[in-house]
């Protein structure tokens, strides 16, 4: 069928347990993982260790604060990995909305931009491209 590279599989990465089956079971078939990392929860650090040991290519990541960003920097800046979140209004992080970004892109958009965050999953494609494009000029 030929979509053997259109597939990608998200995982949540909390435990050793976890990185464990993730190398066994996905890994080695060469597709897209996502690891889902958590760092507002008891046991980030555990987390955020797992995720440098495993170093997958995306995270989705979710936190309370932006601040808690930093202790991703040294790691995505030598992996090159690329930090994922959802602005979608049922599921954002901390306040960081569709709803608030069409209000005021660079409160949201732009914040999270420069805190690291280089994908977003968003129901307002078309207003986040002009925002990006607008950044650029």
């Amino acid at each position: 069928m030929g979509v053997e590279h259109q597939v990608d599989f998200w995982a949540s990465l909390k435990t050793e347990k976890d990185s464990c089956w993730i190398r066994e079971t996905i890994l080695p078939h060469e597709v897209l993982f996502l690891a889902k990392t958590r760092l507002n929860v008891p046991g980030a650090a555990t987390q955020l260790a797992l995720l440098e040991e495993l170093c997958p290519s995306v995270c989705e990541i979710y936190f309370d604060r932006l601040e808690e960003l930093a202790a991703l920097k040294d790691l995505t800046r030598n992996t090159g990995m690329a930090l994922w979140l959802n602005t979608l209004d049922s599921v954002a992080c901390a306040g960081f909305t569709d709803t608030a970004a069409l209000a005021d892109p660079d409160a949201v958009w732009g914040r999270l931009i420069d805190a690291g965050i280089s994908v977003i999953q968003t129901d307002e494609a078309a207003a986040l491209k002009s925002y990006l494009a607008a950044r650029r000029a």
